[in-house]
């Protein structure tokens, strides 16, 4: 009887009010002015098995800190990969179309991320006068570094092209499209890019980049949570102050985990589905052919469905 006269006394000092306690998944949060009667709790706890017979149910003594809400909100762009494109008009005869999709305004180095396209017909000759990474979807390029060697890009094939280079793209397949990631230059880049031009380095390319995803080590963010993540950085721009780090981020089915960003990332779906939700509360199933926008300071849980999911980022980081 002492006990239960002991019982009734803690709960007459909680606070009188009904949204202490919030039921999560499977967590049981507690505000911070319940911490202190909890502390006896604890102690009924253990004679109870580990919870607390109250008026209105059971609660477990066992609690933890709701989780803080980050901002800002990620963005989803649905369907890029079949998304309608504009003609170039300055196109050199060939069949070229393009479309700019998501924009990073970080000073000093901002980011934009869209869609090429090159059907049959003349080839398309372009200089890079910034940095920019490469994800074949769909088709078949032919792609000749001037003054080198002819490559064939497939779809998953990854390419990275330093500033100064020139190449030209032709092709023999409809519709064929790759996924682009740029920065666009700034004032400060005009010596380096003018040294590019002089140099016109050749291409990095990664071949069948999603069969890599086989081989990349665990995400150390995804173990307190026992997901089944991993993520490799595979292609990278080393521009100082400038870095990009492009690669795969998998994760399997099971717990899902979190992750905030202190950099910002596109992050293209190259198979299954992502499970998204920020810290603003917006939920997104990001399926294969969608783009996410994450910037700087988003909160993500990140999660999946039975068949898992893949995605390839490009983000403004350096190597991890």
């Amino acid at each position: 009887m002492s006990c239960f006269r002991h019982c009734k006394n803690i709960l007459s000092k909680l606070p009188q009010h009904n949204h202490g306690f919030q039921n999560c998944a499977r967590r049981t949060f507690v505000t911070q002015s319940w911490q202190k009667p909890l502390q006896s709790f604890r102690l009924l706890g253990a004679a109870f098995g580990g919870s607390v017979l109250l008026g209105f149910g059971y609660i477990t003594y066992a609690e933890t800190e709701p989780k803080k809400k980050l901002g800002p909100a990620m963005t989803h762009f649905s369907q890029v990969k079949s998304m309608e494109l504009t003609p170039i008009t300055d196109n050199q005869g060939a069949n070229a179309s393009i479309k700019t999709i998501v924009h990073s305004d970080v000073p000093g180095k901002q980011m934009q991320g869209g869609i090429f396209q090159l059907d049959p017909g003349p080839s398309f000759t372009h200089t890079y006068t910034y940095e920019a990474i490469v994800l074949v979807l769909d088709g078949q390029f032919s792609v000749t570094h001037l003054g080198g060697e002819t490559l064939t890009l497939n779809p998953g094939d990854n390419m990275h092209v330093r500033a100064g280079t020139t190449l030209q793209y032709s092709t023999k397949a409809e519709n064929s499209r790759f996924y682009f990631v740029i920065q666009p230059p700034q004032a400060d880049d005009c010596g380096r890019i003018q040294a590019g031009l002089w140099a016109n380095p050749a291409p990095t390319v990664k071949a069948n980049l999603p069969s890599t995803k086989y081989d990349l080590p665990p995400l150390p963010e995804a173990a307190p949570f026992k997901s089944v993540a991993t993520l490799g950085d595979i292609l990278l721009s080393t521009v100082p102050g400038k870095e990009l780090a492009s690669g795969l981020y998998r994760i399997l089915k099971g717990p899902s985990h979190d992750y905030v960003y202190d950099y910002e990332e596109f992050k293209y779906i190259v198979e299954g589905q992502l499970n998204l939700t920020d810290g603003t509360g917006q939920y997104v199933e990001a399926k294969a052919g969608d783009l996410m926008y994450f910037p700087d300071g988003t909160f993500v849980n990140f999660g999946t469905d039975d068949n898992g999911g893949l995605g390839f980022f490009v983000g403004q980081r350096k190597t991890i």
